[in-house]
């Protein structure tokens, strides 16, 4: 009796057990799938990658890049400068070829007088003047007429004394340097002295030229005069 409880125990352990060491191990099988699906994940995924970098490429290149906007601008055209009219375009041209120079003038202000051994001779026109030019024998100078021009070997230029008050600048006809003299006769001074004069003295090719102008000139006339004053 005792040894049939014993087989029974015994038998009824063994019956225990046994699904505990089927739990234990595994059909082996049945993992491989797993392990399939495994490696396959393992592959793809880089693939994957892979292929999504160089599609990414190939659209940035087929985008290439944003051009820049173009900025148009716009031209105005600047006004084309005008030629300042000339002030001595109607004046009368003097030309001296033996001294060289020419010089104009405007006729309608100054006649011109015509006389042996002078050159440009201009006084202030009258209203009963109706020539341009009058013709004498002689100036029948007395002194300096409104405007003249003189060509001589050698000048006394004037200096300041007991009668005259004088003062020099320096100036330039046709790019030659020249003196510019005002003179200012002093109220204590007597005899036939002019009250004011302008001489202007200067010199080219060894040839000494003097322009003078009474005070009835105007600056503008003096300043025109001066520079329509050419060398030949």
């Amino acid at each position: 009796m005792a040894e049939e409880v014993k087989k029974t125990t015994s038998e009824t352990a063994e019956q225990t057990a046994s699904p505990e060491a089927k739990s234990t191990n595994p059909n082996p099988k049945s993992k491989w799938p797993l392990v399939v699906i495994g490696l396959l994940l393992f592959l793809l995924i880089p693939l994957g990658g892979y292929f999504a970098y160089n599609q990414l490429g190939l659209n940035n290149q087929k985008a290439g890049p944003t051009p820049a906007p173009q900025q148009t601008e716009k031209q105005t055209a600047s006004p084309s400068p005008t030629n300042a009219p000339d002030p001595t375009a109607d004046w009368k041209t003097y030309t001296n070829t033996a001294s060289k120079y020419s010089v104009k003038y405007p006729s309608d202000m100054f006649v011109r007088l015509i006389c042996p051994d002078e050159e440009l001779v201009l006084r202030t026109r009258k209203e009963t003047d109706t020539k341009d030019e009058e013709t004498f024998e002689t100036c029948g100078r007395g002194g300096r007429f409104t405007i003249e021009v003189v060509t001589a070997e050698s000048f006394t230029e004037p200096v300041t004394d007991d009668y005259v008050e004088v003062t020099k600048s320096n100036i330039t006809i046709d790019g030659v340097a020249a003196r510019d003299y005002i003179s200012v006769k002093k109220p204590t001074a007597e005899g036939p002295i002019p009250d004011w004069s302008e001489d202007i003295y200067f010199e080219k090719a060894g040839i000494k030229h003097l322009i003078h102008f009474d005070r009835g000139v105007s600056e503008d006339i003096k300043t025109n005069f001066l520079s329509s004053f050419k060398f030949l």
